[in-house]
């Protein structure tokens, strides 16, 4: 993990350039809570394979199912922390109108709407049917 990226553990540098799906966390360093955020929304939402990761709206890097498993359970043994059940966070989905990108935020400051990530503009909430 370099000092420049904090999150790199979580990181697939062979990801695909264009990604669909962004989890907008607000600023931290906490590499844990951005993990187990990120394996909980994977876990929920099923059909995401790989998600754009936002740290303070600066992309820092994406996320692929199929390598998070297993550096969230490095961080967890590492710090000693096997956690009992999965956190609940409250995920607020956001949908751009324009190119159809989806992205999930924790919290929403109607200060600071989310934008779409391809710069279309504003997004909207959606809610999953």
């Amino acid at each position: 993990m370099s000092p420049s990226n904090p999150y790199g553990v979580l990181i697939d540098p062979h990801a695909p350039a264009a990604i669909a799906d962004w989890l907008d966390l607000p600023a931290t360093k906490d590499v844990y809570a951005v993990a187990d955020v990120a394996e909980y929304l994977l876990d929920i939402s099923t059909d995401l394979t790989y998600l754009g990761l936002l740290v303070d709206h600066i992309h820092v890097g994406t996320i692929n199912r199929s390598v998070v498993d297993e550096p969230v359970k490095s961080l967890d043994a590492a710090a000693g922390q096997l956690l009992p059940g999965q956190p609940h966070y409250e995920l607020v989905q956001w949908r751009c109108r324009t190119c159809d990108t989806r992205l999930w935020r924790i919290h929403v400051d109607p200060r600071d709407p989310p934008t779409c990530p391809n710069n279309c503009g504003r997004l909207y909430p959606h809610t999953p049917s």
